[in-house]
Parts: structure tokens; sequence; C-alpha cells
């Protein structure tokens, strides 16, 4: 009977000993796939934590940021941005994990002296195992669709402005 017993607890732990082998495997993979996506999605992607600092930030952000990922965590968004900026970035933090729903906003982000980017933005309130809260963000860099309407919205004034100065000529 103690032999018995031996066996079979001997067979249970190798049982949980195989089942959290498997669990772990499971982990790793989803993590290898969450890291492949995040490397290769054309979107800024960002989380962080309660107190706003940057916890995770995707190649893409940090490029554009121009960040290595040692800088980019545990930064704010006061050390990544002008003060401006940061103020309305961090209004809009405060709202979405205030409210515990994602809000969606179009941001303009000035790159030197360049024209400003227009960003769509998303952010949304995440919440961990051990019930943390964070805050996922992504974000698409919408400028050249908001020049190309633009430019749409200005076609007809151009096409009836160039139609009047035909006219014109021809009537002299």
């Amino acid at each position: 009977p103690l032999e018995q017993r031996v066996l079979e607890r001997t067979a249970e732990l190798a049982f949980a000993n195989e089942q959290l082998r498997a669990e772990m495997a499971a982990r790793r993979a989803s993590e290898e796939r969450f890291a492949a996506f995040m490397e290769h999605a054309p979107v800024f992607a960002w989380i962080k934590d309660e107190r706003f600092r940057y916890v995770y930030i995707n190649p893409r952000a940090r490029r554009f940021l121009k960040l290595s990922a040692d800088h980019a965590c545990a930064q704010t968004d006061f050390v990544l941005f002008p003060r401006a900026h940061a103020r309305k970035i961090r209004l809009h933090d405060q709202a979405a994990l205030e409210r515990g729903t994602s809000i969606e906003v179009m941001e303009d982000v000035t790159d030197s002296a360049k024209e400003p980017r227009h960003i769509w933005v998303l952010r949304f309130p995440l919440q961990d195992a051990e019930g943390r809260r964070f805050l996922g963000g992504m974000a698409v860099d919408i400028t050249e669709k908001v020049r190309a309407e633009e430019a749409l919205r200005a076609l007809p004034h151009r096409i009836i402005a160039a139609q009047e100065g035909e006219r014109r000529r021809v009537a002299r």
C-alpha cells in the first residue's frame, strides 16, 4: 500500500510537472507572438503604468521618438515631448483611465522645424493578472490623409478660379 501511494503520488507530480511545462511553453509562445506582432505593427504602440510612465514602447514608436529601448521605459511624456503637448497627452490619458473606456483623439505632433504631424490616437485601460491598472495606446500618423483631404476640398475652388481665368483670357 505504501509503495502504491508513492507510485500514485509520483505519477501525480509527473503529470503536474508536465502541465506546468505545457503552460510555460504556451506563455512563451504567446509572448513571442506578441513581440513579433508589435515589432512589425504599422502603428505606434505603447503601454503606460498607472503613474503614466512608459513600460513598453514598440519599435516604430521608438524610431519616431528617436529613443533606444533602454531610454524609452520609465519615462513620462513630459520628458519625451514639449510641455504643452505632454499636458494634452496627460489629460487624454487620465480621461481614458478614469472612465475605464477607450477614447479616440486627434493630436498634432511637431517634429522639430517641420510641419506638424496629424496623429490619430486610441487609448484604452488594461489590467494585469494582479489587478494593476495600465493604459495602452496605439497611434497612426494620418498626416498624408489629412493633406489629401485638404487638397480635395480646395480642388473645386481651384477649378472655378482656372475657369474664370480662362474666360477672362478668352474675353480679352
